[in-house]
């Protein structure tokens, strides 16, 4: 079965999609994403599950993929099909390894990719739409936190996930406690940095960490998209700079600010520490919240957890010592 017509372009629907699948590659609780080959070709499948918060992910990934075809931005898939009554993409398979150990070569890249979305002014003015859960010109992070703890307090009754482990409880009770001695230093760091910045918006892929990339050769190619939009540029830095399974220290902090001086009205090299702690924070909780992947145990994710806050010396959930520590 083949789903290329060579008069009419591609031509299919989800179930033809699905008969040509030879692999399953990662996705998330918002879409299914796998492998298929057709005539010798391989591309890949995106499907998006059902609904209207569905919908605004499929809509956000189509217009950065067409974005980023329209100006020429290079390492990022091209859309070959998609379906808007079935919510699926078909996009090139972009070959590659994933990036596992860093270098500062893996960091120029993802800088020069913020770099080159933002080169075209005119065209990110008239940008159809903001990020999901878009900050806006004056960034709030403390908000973003706290409607992230009140989220978990009620995942009985949404069932996320049990949130029977104490463990996991007083956890929550201390970052909800961390950020009431803290959110005045937030809000001024943030009203600093934010003063120091030539754009107070700009494009974002958005969820833009080294999960979402592969290395090809030099250079790294991005995709998931499906969060993307106008974004403020505090919250682009904080989730690259603060992401779960790599380290970007100090060295790859300042390389990383450094290449994207263009935001900048001054030198800048590290983000306020206040700042970075809120970050790690916030990807905690969106740990804590996520669902969890096949074959993985609820534990897991506390252990994912408690191995993250070690890094920057928060303690662990077992024996939590945020309020102390901080």
């Amino acid at each position: 079965m083949s789903i290329k017509d060579s008069k009419k372009g591609y031509s299919t629907n989800l179930s033809t999609i699905r008969s040509l699948k030879i692999g399953t590659l990662n996705g998330g609780r918002n879409s299914e994403v796998f492998l298929i080959e057709n005539l010798g070709e391989w591309l890949v499948a995106k499907v998006f599950r059902r609904g209207k918060l569905l919908r605004e992910r499929f809509d956000r990934e189509v217009a950065f993929l067409r974005f980023a075809a329209s100006h020429g931005i290079p390492n990022t898939p091209l859309i070959k099909h998609l379906d808007e009554f079935e919510l699926f993409i078909l996009e090139t398979y972009m070959a590659g390894y994933k990036t596992l150990q860093l270098s500062t070569s893996d960091i120029e890249s993802a800088a020069r990719f913020i770099t080159s979305l933002n080169a075209h002014e005119s065209s990110v003015a008239s940008y159809p739409f903001k990020a999901i859960d878009y900050y806006g010109e004056r960034m709030n992070i403390v908000n973003d936190i706290y409607r992230r703890i009140e989220i978990l307090k009620q995942v009985e009754s949404e069932k996320i996930l049990t949130l029977q482990r104490p463990s996991r409880k007083i956890f929550l009770r201390h970052c909800f406690a961390w950020l009431q001695r803290n959110e005045l230093h937030v809000l001024e760091d943030v009203n600093v940095f934010s003063s120091n910045l030539r754009f107070k918006t700009i494009l974002s892929p958005s969820d833009f960490t080294f999960s979402n990339t592969v290395r090809q050769g030099k250079e790294l190619c991005f995709f998931d998209f499906e969060y993307s939009g106008i974004d403020h540029p505090l919250k682009l830095i904080g989730d690259f700079i603060v992401q779960p399974d790599h380290i970007i220290d100090e060295k790859f902090q300042a390389c990383f600010l450094i290449n994207l001086d263009w935001l900048f009205k001054s030198d800048i090299r590290k983000l306020p520490e206040v700042i970075e702690l809120s970050f790690i924070l916030k990807w905690s909780l969106i740990m804590l919240s996520s669902l969890e992947k096949s074959g993985e145990e609820p534990h897991h994710i506390d252990g994912q957890i408690n191995s993250y806050l070690k890094r920057f010396g928060l303690g662990s959930m077992e024996k939590p010592t945020l309020g102390s520590i901080i």
